[in-house]
């Protein structure tokens, strides 16, 4: 079994691949030329290669990516090559992320932040909130939704979801789980909102502006999915005329995003480069998936993650 790492770096324990695999022959190769002189050889690869790189390799029976989104590889619908994902590793910063943008907003913490700047002692106490008594909106319940829904009903908090499929009951850390087409029934009840789904035909332009006029006033916005989802036109109008309190927005249509773009000196936004989901140890875990579905590979066991092409999620 030949297994190119299509990383720019060795990962860390990279001689477990040894244990699990010890006929395999590993080679670690950054992208580029390196790379694309071993698209003839690989069988097995992990890390993000571009669907033209899979088409080019004859013998690539697996690739397993490092990243939980695969819209452009949506493209190998008919392709041979097995497909895998890094979907979950990342769910718990990106539910951490979703809920300190909340408490930024509620507890004013940029506003403090400028305060401090001007060395001002600002003590008037009604122009803080909390978030125990209010309504979450949560846009997809997959491993994000989940993960963010579990610690917002530990912050006391009322939590409904949408999703595609329907479900006969909610699970305990929801108060109310309902499919998509009762999307803005949710809108109106949420003082938050968080877009936790993933970009597919169906859902690219899922909040548009008849949507966001339906979100409840002085409520905030949150999209930590992909940039196209919600009509950002739509909402930089909602975000000027007050409608909504704020949005923080880790994803945008363009990125990096524009140095033209109002979103960058709005004062009720709170721009992040689409880190939402990143943290310290996520290549790690991204390995240690790699290394568990390796072998389930030479079991002929099921993988995990295995990417829904038709679906696209």
């Amino acid at each position: 079994m030949n297994i190119a790492i299509a990383l720019t770096e060795t990962p860390a324990g990279i001689e477990r691949l040894a244990d699990i695999a010890p006929e395999a022959i590993i080679r670690v190769m950054p992208h580029g030329p390196a790379l694309e002189e071993h698209l003839d050889w690989a069988q097995v690869v992990f890390g993000n290669i571009t669907p033209d790189q899979i088409r080019r390799a004859p013998r690539l029976r697996w690739a397993q990516l490092n990243s939980s989104g695969f819209e452009p590889y949506l493209t190998l619908k008919d392709s041979r090559v097995l497909l895998t994902t890094a979907h979950g590793i990342t769910s718990s910063a990106c539910a951490e992320h979703v809920l300190a943008m909340m408490l930024i907003f509620t507890r004013r913490i940029a506003y403090f932040g400028q305060r401090q700047r001007e060395r001002a002692w600002d003590r008037r106490p009604q122009i803080l909130g909390s978030l125990v008594g209010q309504t979450l909106g949560i846009v997809g319940f997959g491993a994000n939704g989940q993960a963010l829904a579990r610690r917002a009903k530990a912050m006391e908090m009322r939590v409904i979801a949408v999703r595609r499929t329907p479900a006969e009951a909610a699970p305990p850390e929801l108060d109310e789980l309902w499919t998509v087409d009762r999307l803005g029934e949710m809108l109106a009840q949420s003082d938050h909102v968080a877009v936790l789904i993933p970009m597919t035909a169906e859902t690219r332009g899922l909040l548009g502006a008849a949507q966001l006029a339906r979100m409840r006033r002085g409520a905030f916005l949150y999209n930590v999915s992909r940039g196209g989802i919600a009509d950002e036109g739509a909402l930089i109008e909602r975000l000027r005329d007050g409608r909504l309190g704020g949005a923080a927005m880790d994803v945008f249509e363009q990125e990096p995003l524009p140095a033209a773009s109002p979103f960058w000196e709005m004062e009720n936004v709170i721009v992040t480069p689409h880190l939402g989901a990143a943290w310290g140890g996520m290549w790690d875990a991204a390995f240690d998936l790699f290394c568990e579905n390796l072998r389930r590979f030479r079991a002929g066991a099921p993988l995990l993650n295995v990417a829904n092409l038709e679906r696209g999620y």
